[in-house]
C-alpha cells in the first residue's frame, strides 16, 4: 500500500472506527442531542431503545436528564 492510496481511502467512502476506541461518550452526546430536539409533546410521548447495548444506555440516561419515559 502506498501513500497515494491511503490518501485516496481518506477521501472516499464511510470512515471506520477501530473496536477498540471508547463508543461510549458518543453515543452520550448523540442521545442528549436527539432528545433535546424532541418537542416537549414528543419527550412527554417517550423514547425506546431497540437493543440493551450502549446505546440504549446511553438513551435512557439522557431520558432521565430531559425528564423523558424511556422504554428500553
Amino acid at each position: 500500500m502506498t501513500d497515494r492510496d491511503c490518501t485516496h481511502r481518506q477521501t472516499v467512502g464511510p470512515r471506520s472506527r477501530a473496536r477498540s476506541a471508547r463508543p461510549g461518550s458518543f453515543k452520550f452526546r448523540g442521545a442528549v442531542y436527539a432528545l433535546s430536539t424532541l418537542s416537549g409533546a414528543e419527550r412527554a410521548a417517550g423514547v425506546i431503545a431497540g437493543s440493551s447495548g450502549n446505546h440504549a444506555q446511553a438513551l435512557a440516561l439522557a431520558a432521565q436528564l430531559h425528564k423523558a419515559k424511556a422504554t428500553v
